[in-house]
This record gives structure tokens, C-alpha cells and sequence, in this order.
């Protein structure tokens, strides 16, 4: 039989041990919560900062100051294996980079015109049995004996010269206009159709005046009838620029003259240029300073000539003229009696009446009907086998817009070397001697 009585004695003490635990885990968690009250009642103590800190048993720390920022360190100041680091020079500006220099108005002229090529002689190609056209010579020449003066860019031939023929380049000609026009001398540059002919045209300082006629009032009441275009006080300003010119091919060399242009009608005139009565020449085998002074010299006597011609061709307009010496004026200009004579004298006559810039009744209005004609109305030949002269074109197929460009190109060649020159050349030495 089993023992109760021992079993409860067991269980006695088994109740008072975990009574006992329970006690001691109830004790533990009041002991808890008293202990964070109390920590909850002491104030959190400041942290110090490290130089607050006294420091083995040393005085009290002083406050460090505020910390200045930190410069950063260039390159050149930081030592480099033990060596002292040398600071480095200050970096220096960038040097000023040149614009570019402009072109001298002369060559700058030349480059726009799009004329500034070059010029060889070159050996002939043609057989030696055959006379080269529009030639003088009877036989055919010894073809080593000649060279081709040959314009490089477009391959035209300007004339067959000899081996030791002499010449320049235009971007020398435009050098020496260049080294010998006054400063802010304004230039263009033209030529014939193939360049043959090269003319510098030079503004002068004082190249522009005005013509007035005084007596145009009554030109009516002397028998006059004409039609005046121009303003109510009949004025006519007028250029003149000095005109320089080469020309390759063995056909000449420099030439110096004057352009008259009456800006109202576009008539042009050509004058020699002179200095003491004798026409200026710009030696060609002289060397280059030598043709400077004297290009130098013709700017001087244009200036001169200038003053003169405008205090002339005023005295022209103040002269007046009868209808007989106007009729003896055309037939000095058209001698003869054909046909053709009679009517180019009849419409010199009809221009003096009513082209613009007309001045009937004066020496002036004379000169003005003689360069009108000779600008405008000189028969120039452009059609046939003359149009090779002007263009490399088939002549067969060319329309009326080209054919008229080549006429306005063939009357600025006349009148600046050629018959149209000539004739206005003529008239104003007729008028300067019969009316002046």
C-alpha cells in the first residue's frame, strides 16, 4: 500500500517553494520600477566637449577658439618627398590673337573684280606654217623666235610677243597704285572683255564739283527749242577720277588720263593727263620705286587738272553760242558731205535739243551733246565675227540679254581707249579752242 499521509507533506512543500518564487519575481519587478524612477529624477548630464576636458590633472581646460576653415592646399605649396615645394608662378594671359589685315584697296579692287590672274609667256603651239589671225606678218614666223602672252586662269592668248617682251603681273599693278594713291583713295578695278586691257579707276579728294549753265534761261528766246530734263536749276555734277591702265600683249604699256563723268546723263569724257603743257607718261623699264614717283606725280597734276577743268567747264556754261557756230561745231566733228556725215550731225544736233543734261545755247551744252553721243550712241560693232572680240561663246547662241551686256561692254572699252575717246577727246579740243 502506498503512503498518502507522505504524498501530502510533499505537496506542502512543493506549493511554499513556487509561493517563494513568486514572491522573490514580484520583489524583483518593484525594485525595477523604483530603480527607473529614480533615474527618471537625475538630470541626463551634459556631454562635454573634448576641450572642456581637464586633462591629466592639468589646469582647466580653455575653450578651444572657433575653428577657422581649412585652406585647401594648391599643388604647387605641398612638399613632395621631403623637399621644399616651390609656388608656382602666376599664370599669365592669353597674348592677344591679331585680326587679320585687310587687303590694300588697290589689290582688294583687283581680287573683287575677280582679275587678279596671272600672265606667262608661253611657247607657240600653232605649225610654223600657219599665220596666226588678225597677224600683220606676210609669212609664217620662226615659232622659236615668239612666245604666247597668255592669260593662265582662262587660257587666252593676248598678243605673240618676243622671248624677252616685258610685262607685269596685275597684283604688281595693283601694288603700285597701291604704294602711290593718297590714303582713302577709293578704287575700282575694269578691264576689257578678256583682260587684255587692265585700268584702275582712282577717286581723287576734290573730284567732284558741279556745272551750272547761267544763260539757260534765255536759250528759247535765241532760237533755241529744246526739252530740259534736269531740275529747275539745271545742274550737272560731274567726277572726275584718274584713270590708270596696262595693257598686255605687246598693244602698249601705261597710260594715265583723267575720266570726266556727268552723273546726271552718265556721260563720259576722257582727258589727257598733263603737267606744264605735256602729257604725264608712267615709264614701263624703269624700276618699281621709280614708277611709284611717278604715278605719285599724275595723282598730283590730277588734282590740279581738276580745279582747273571745274573752273572751266563753268566758264563753258556762262559762254554762249550761236546756232551757226553750233552748225560749224558738228561739221568739225562730221566732216564731209554723205549721207552718213549729214545725219550723224543732224541727231548731234537733235541731242544738244533734248538728251538729258542738254544745255543748248552754250559751249558747254555743245561738249554735253558730243559726249552724250559718243557714250551712248557710237555705233559699236558687236554682231558677226567682231562678237570673238567679246566673248568665246557660239555668236549663233546668244541671246538679246547677252548681246546687250556685250554692247555695254564694248562702249566702256571705246570710250575709255578707244574711238568713242578719241571722238570726245576731239570735241572738247574744239570747244576749249573756239569757245573757251
Amino acid at each position: 500500500m502506498i503512503d498518502n499521509t507522505k504524498k501530502t507533506d510533499t505537496s506542502a512543500t512543493d506549493n511554499d517553494t513556487m509561493g517563494s518564487i513568486a514572491g522573490n519575481i514580484l520583489a524583483t519587478f518593484a525594485e525595477d520600477r523604483e530603480a527607473e524612477a529614480v533615474e527618471e529624477a537625475v538630470e541626463a548630464p551634459k556631454l562635454a566637449r573634448f576641450a572642456d576636458l581637464e586633462c591629466d590633472g592639468e589646469a582647466e581646460a580653455v575653450e578651444a577658439p572657433e575653428a577657422e576653415a581649412p585652406k585647401l592646399a594648391r599643388f604647387a605649396d605641398l612638399e613632395c618627398d621631403g623637399e621644399e615645394a616651390v609656388e608656382a608662378p602666376e599664370a599669365e594671359a592669353p597674348e592677344a590673337v591679331e585680326a587679320p589685315k585687310l587687303a590694300p584697296p588697290a589689290l582688294s579692287a583687283l581680287e573683287s573684280a575677280r582679275l587678279n590672274f596671272q600672265v606667262e609667256l608661253l611657247p607657240l603651239e600653232f605649225p610654223l606654217h600657219v599665220i596666226p589671225a588678225r597677224s600683220s606678218w606676210t609669212e609664217a614666223p620662226n615659232a622659236g623666235e615668239y612666245r604666247a602672252c597668255t592669260r593662265m586662269d582662262t587660257g587666252r592668248i593676248f598678243g605673240i610677243t618676243g622671248p624677252d617682251y616685258g610685262f607685269v603681273q596685275p597684283s604688281e599693278l595693283a601694288a603700285l597704285v597701291d604704294a602711290a594713291a593718297p590714303a582713302g583713295t577709293e578704287i575700282k578695278v575694269r578691264s576689257s572683255a578678256f583682260g587684255d586691257h587692265l585700268w584702275f579707276e582712282c577717286g581723287l579728294p576734290f573730284g567732284e564739283f558741279t556745272v551750272t549753265p547761267q544763260i539757260q534761261q534765255d536759250a528759247n528766246s535765241r532760237g533755241w527749242v529744246h526739252t530740259d530734263p534736269r531740275d529747275g536749276a539745271g545742274n550737272t555734277p560731274v567726277t572726275a577720277k584718274l584713270i590708270f591702265k596696262h595693257t598686255y600683249g605687246g598693244k602698249g604699256s601705261y597710260d594715265v588720263g583723267l575720266l570726266l563723268e556727268a552723273l546726271v546723263c552718265q556721260n563720259g569724257m576722257k582727258v589727257e593727263l598733263t603737267e606744264g603743257g605735256k602729257a604725264i607718261k608712267i615709264r614701263h623699264t624703269v624700276n618699281f620705286e621709280s614708277r611709284v614717283q611717278d604715278l605719285k606725280r599724275a595723282f598730283e597734276a590730277a588734282g590740279g587738272m581738276v580745279n582747273a577743268l571745274s573752273g572751266m567747264l563753268q566758264g563753258l556754261a556762262e559762254t554762249p553760242i550761236t546756232m551757226p557756230q553750233f552748225d560749224a561745231y558738228c561739221e568739225a566733228l562730221f566732216p564731209g558731205e554723205s549721207t552718213q556725215a549729214k545725219n550723224k550731225r543732224k541727231r548731234l544736233a537733235e541731242i544738244n535739243a533734248s538728251a538729258v543734261g542738254c544745255a543748248p545755247g552754250t559751249a558747254w551744252g555743245a561738249l554735253q551733246a558730243a559726249t552724250y553721243y559718243a557714250t551712248h550712241e557710237t555705233s559699236v560693232r558687236v554682231t558677226g565675227r567682231s562678237l570673238s572680240r567679246y566673248t568665246l561663246d557660239d555668236p549663233s547662241q546668244l541671246n538679246g540679254a547677252q548681246i546687250e551686256a556685250i554692247q555695254g561692254q564694248a562702249r566702256l572699252e571705246s570710250m575709255t581707249y578707244g574711238d568713242s575717246g578719241a571722238f570726245t577727246g576731239k570735241a572738247f579740243q574744239y570747244v576749249s579752242q573756239n569757245f573757251a
